[in-house]
């Protein structure tokens, strides 16, 4: 709140749809850890929950990249790939 952002760290399934919008999702190394089945569930649910114009920015590990195989491959819980 320092710079007047409410910033929260939570499951999406615990905001409430009339009460909590967003300008912005953020997820950081997140996405690679979901069945692709729950990735569609959070993308489904995370546009719910943004604005009109919103946007979700995601990092992942590129797969299609040498620098990238050995974070993905280097941790098994790791599920999903993603590369262009």
């Amino acid at each position: 709140m320092k710079r007047g952002h409410e910033v929260y760290l939570e499951h999406s399934s615990q905001f409430s749809l009339t009460k909590t919008f967003f300008d912005v999702i953020v997820v950081f190394d997140v996405l690679e850890h979901l069945t692709l089945e729950e990735i569609l569930i959070f993308l489904d649910r995370a546009k719910q929950l943004l604005v009109t114009g919103g946007v979700i920015i995601a990092r992942v590990p590129n797969c299609a990249s040498p620098y990238g195989l050995a974070y993905q491959n280097g941790d098994f819980t790791h599920l999903t790939q993603f590369s262009e």
